[in-house]
């Protein structure tokens, strides 16, 4: 059996109209309140990530800071330690060119004569030496000195020349000076 009203609505078109605006309304409000929802938790996620980020920027500023000062303390080492090995490099290079002069005194000591007296050695450049000193009898002691030096085994002397020589009168001795050019390669290598 059918209705003869059955399809037909006894309620105002108006009032469906604004029931499905308050059910379209309240789902509005629902899609609102989670996406409102979803933005304020993102939003305090990027806050909290930003607060971790400044804090870890702020850890690293410091510790550079610290690196900072570090190196500005070892900066003061590092240009102190470079002047010491300018000069550690400057002190080897001396004395790997100067000559032995050790070895050289001894030589010339062994090859002066028992009646020659030596008052001074004297150095000039890298291979003039001068000596100065008196013979206690005549000319003849600083002959043998001259070839004691000219022949000698080491061959540390190039040239052996008597400069000058004055007699003293009065007790017959005689102060000479003689000019030695040493062989630096030979003296050198003596000492290694």
């Amino acid at each position: 059996m059918s209705y003869a009203f059955s399809d037909v609505n006894f309620i105002p078109d108006k009032i469906g109209q604004e029931r499905d605006q308050e059910v379209r309304k309240k789902s509005a409000l629902k899609y609102m309140i989670v996406l409102f929802s979803l933005v304020l938790i993102a939003g305090l996620g990027l806050f909290a990530y930003n607060l971790y980020t400044k804090s870890k920027i702020n850890e690293i500023i410091k510790k550079a800071e610290e690196g900072s000062g570090k190196i500005a303390d070892l900066s003061d080492f590092a240009a102190s330690g470079y002047k010491l090995g300018t000069r550690l490099g400057v002190i080897k290079g001396l004395l790997e060119i100067r000559p032995y002069y050790a070895n050289l005194i001894n030589e010339i000591n062994s090859q002066t004569p028992s009646n020659i007296q030596i008052d001074k050695i004297g150095f000039s450049g890298q291979a003039d030496v001068t000596i100065d000193g008196v013979s206690n009898q005549n000319y003849a002691p600083i002959s043998v000195f001259q070839r004691n030096l000219q022949g000698s085994d080491t061959g540390y002397f190039i040239d052996v020349k008597l400069d000058s020589a004055k007699l003293n009168k009065d007790d017959g001795s005689v102060e000479f000076s003689l000019k030695l050019v040493l062989d630096n390669e030979k003296l050198n290598a003596k000492r290694n």
